[in-house]
């Protein structure tokens, strides 16, 4: 079973404390493994230096480093490049992004959980 389970583990990424804490609460209940970071800084350090997670889930709008300018050095990074991200966002993004999705915020669970599904492994 151990196996497995980094590749069922979640990883948001939002400046927003009260979002990432709903999300995170929401993801540990539904028997995710979560970790999470607040900037798209944070996001690529702690990327280097675990294992890689299933899918991020990615909030666009942060300081420091936001999600366009984290999804162009994922892009550029072998070691990341393969990591699914799902976009969540408040307003859709007018350019195209290097993301496998875009949901937008406020987002249902089930919607949330079909979508992240696509891109991790079965659970067991």
């Amino acid at each position: 079973m151990q196996h497995s389970s980094m590749l069922r583990e979640v990883f948001v990424v939002d400046d927003e404390y009260a979002a990432r804490e709903v999300l995170t609460d929401l993801l540990l209940d539904s028997g995710y493994s979560v970790s999470s970071a607040a900037n798209g800084r944070d996001a690529l350090n702690h990327l280097r230096n675990s294992s890689p997670p299933g899918v991020s889930i990615l909030d666009l709008m942060m300081p420091l480093m936001d999600g366009w300018e984290f999804l162009e050095h994922q892009s550029r990074d072998p070691a990341l490049l393969d990591i699914p991200v799902v976009v969540l966002s408040a307003t859709p993004p007018h350019q195209p992004l290097r993301a496998k999705a875009i949901l937008l915020k406020p987002v249902q669970p089930k919607e949330l959980f079909e979508m992240i599904e696509r891109f991790l492994p079965p659970a067991g």
